[in-house]
């Protein structure tokens, strides 16, 4: 995506991390802008010098640029959500606000995502994605169906089966049947909710979008007359600050 493997700027400090010379870290660099060199280091993973200084390097210089993206945010008094490979290297910020996405949301999602997968080729993998996602959207704004949080996960499943069908998600009976197996099996994981940690000091409205101000250190909860629409509007309009997600385990 960005030519090379990583950033040429930051050979000096990888050197200095690695114990390396520059001259072998700029001869890497060179050979990562190679898409037939990369893709054979990608299949065969060699025991070699060139691909440890290749992959240290990459890993390095993305986390690096993690903390330098997020120094860029506060200056410029943006909202920036990172990478999670980029999280170990960020500095701890107080979370103040917590935006929970329902449990009935996560469940239309994984259809969303199950009926995607379930496309050859990746144009129409994605195709099938946006153009669900686009559904959903017209019919939540319409306010045909119905994404607040449910008290049990059978209720908020059949919610989000009834969602999908009346916003005509172009989902297959042969891919719906065995999701939903699987999914009364679980309870709702992964993404259930994003924070913001507002940058210190940095003043409110300095950034377009930003027409609110935290003015509180402890977690507000957002629930009652849940809309994911408006929900994740007012997490676009607070504060400056770093977007984290909130990440469960399946039990």
């Amino acid at each position: 995506m960005h030519g090379t493997l990583f950033t040429a700027e930051f050979i000096p400090e990888i050197s200095l991390m690695l114990g390396c010379r520059q001259a072998d870290l700029e001869r890497i660099h060179e050979l990562s802008a190679r898409e037939s060199q990369v893709s054979e280091w990608v299949k065969k993973r060699p025991d070699t010098e060139s691909f440890r200084l290749a992959s240290d390097a990459f890993a390095i210089t993305t986390l690096l640029r993690g903390r330098y993206h997020d120094y860029a945010a506060r200056n410029a008094g943006l909202q920036i959500i990172h990478h999670p490979m980029r999280e170990p290297l960020l500095r701890t910020m107080k979370r103040t606000d917590l935006f929970e996405i329902s449990n009935t949301m996560q469940y239309v999602t994984n259809i969303i995502v199950a009926t995607a997968l379930k496309q050859t080729g990746m144009k129409r993998k994605i195709q099938s994605w946006a153009n669900n996602v686009l559904k959903v959207r017209a019919a939540l704004a319409d306010e045909k169906i119905d994404l607040r949080p449910k008290d049990r996960d059978d209720v908020a499943l059949d919610s989000a089966i009834d969602a999908v069908r009346k916003s005509a998600v172009d989902v297959h009976p042969k891919t719906l049947d065995p999701l939903l197996d699987i999914l009364m099996g679980l309870s709702v994981g992964t993404l259930t909710g994003f924070t913001l940690a507002p940058w210190i000091g940095v003043p409110a409205g300095c950034a377009a979008g930003v027409v609110s101000r935290v003015t509180q250190a402890r977690a507000r909860l957002v629930r009652g007359a849940y809309c994911a629409r408006h929900n994740l509007r007012r997490l676009a309009r607070s504060s400056a600050g770093r977007v984290q997600r909130i990440m469960t385990k399946d039990a």
